[in-house]
């Protein structure tokens, strides 16, 4: 059974309506007379392709015709893509808001999503998402109390020096030099600045500075990012960065130009929407499908959400049989079937967080 009968068939033994939605007319018709013939409810059907624009009309006037929204994809029985909408209203207290974020990566979405009214209109009190994990198989889930993810930052620090020939240093002040050195005194930051009992990650990516062989330049640019599970970390490293900066023009005689940028927060998972999920995702998928997992030091900004109302990320297993890939990777290829799995366990938390 797909994803979307699946959820169909437990929305309709709740005594749910159901609105189905698909390409396939016959596959429409025999989901439909299974569900009434097993349970009794009222079945609407739309056979359409979800590709084409008049489709898009059609649900979305359906979804202000009723009071909830539950849309899932199910790629088992329409290849082109299938939604499934069930009117929840009369039974659960609540409605579902799907919120499809774009330009996670660093560029701000869920900061101007925020900015612009999702957390409106229909007004958001408990948020889930989920995020494929490579270094878990698919088919399998996996959640974090409390701190899940880190707080990340980003630092441009340009040492500016005295630029001369290569031949005569003395007459020179080298910002490759002293860049060199901040490099190395960053890493303290982490031994000697935070306590040891708190996650800090200090990594210079970038450091740039010269053209050729021969020249000393005028001044070498540094970049950075600094990734806390604390507040009070988080504080101390900014500090830490500033002040080490600030201390090369006595030791080296060049100036740094620090520009600390704070990112997302933090992601806290709230056990008030942990706890039912993972029992939602257990009754879904078996006890052996979900385990608890550590904190990574990796960022998110759902977690800007998450500060506004009680969240949680679950994790949802992506990796292939016999593969090793790894996130922010060109070879990456995850098993596709994750994002099914995502979006049943997900439903399926939404029905039991509602019910």
């Amino acid at each position: 059974m797909g994803i979307g009968a699946a959820l169909s068939h437990e929305a309709a033994r709740r005594g749910l309506n159901v609105f189905l939605l698909a390409r396939g007319a016959e596959q429409l018709r025999i989901t439909a007379e299974e569900i009434r013939a097993e349970h009794g409810v009222e079945v609407r059907t739309l056979a359409a392709d979800l590709a084409d624009p008049s489709t898009a009309m059609t649900v979305a006037e359906a979804a202000h015709e009723i009071e909830i929204g539950f849309f899932v994809y199910n790629a088992a029985i329409a290849p082109a893509g299938r939604f499934v909408d069930v009117d929840l209203a009369p039974q659960l207290a609540g409605t579902v808001k799907l919120v499809f974020q774009p330009a996670e990566e660093g560029i701000g979405g869920m900061r101007e999503m925020i900015a612009e009214g999702v957390m409106d209109g229909p007004k958001i009190d408990m948020a889930l998402a989920f995020h494929n994990h490579p270094d878990m198989p698919a088919g399998s889930f996996g959640f974090v109390r409390g701190a899940a993810l880190a707080a990340a930052d980003r630092f441009d620090i340009v040492v500016h020096g005295k630029s001369g020939h290569a031949a005569f240093p003395h007459t020179t002040v080298d910002p490759i030099v002293a860049a060199s050195l901040l490099v190395a005194q960053l890493q303290t930051v982490v031994s000697r600045e935070v306590p040891p009992t708190m996650p800090v990650v200090v990594t210079v990516g970038c450091i740039q500075g010269g053209t050729t062989y021969n020249i000393i330049p005028d001044s070498c640019a540094i970049k950075g990012t600094v990734r806390t599970l604390h507040p009070q970390a988080r504080d101390a490293a900014e500090a830490a960065i500033k002040r080490l900066s600030a201390g090369m023009r006595e030791g080296l005689r060049v100036a740094c130009e620090v520009d600390y940028r704070r990112g997302v927060p933090m992601l806290r998972n709230d056990d008030k929407v942990l706890d039912p999920t993972v029992a939602a995702v257990r009754h879904q998928f078996g006890d052996d499908a979900v385990e608890q997992g550590e904190a990574s030091l990796g960022g998110e900004d759902f977690a800007l959400m998450a500060d506004l109302v009680p969240s949680f990320q679950l994790r949802v297993g992506s990796s292939q049989p016999g593969r090793d890939d790894k996130l922010h990777n060109s070879a990456y290829q995850p098993d596709e079937r994750c994002i099914g799995y995502g979006v049943q366990a997900l439903s399926r938390a939404a029905l039991e967080l509602l019910a």
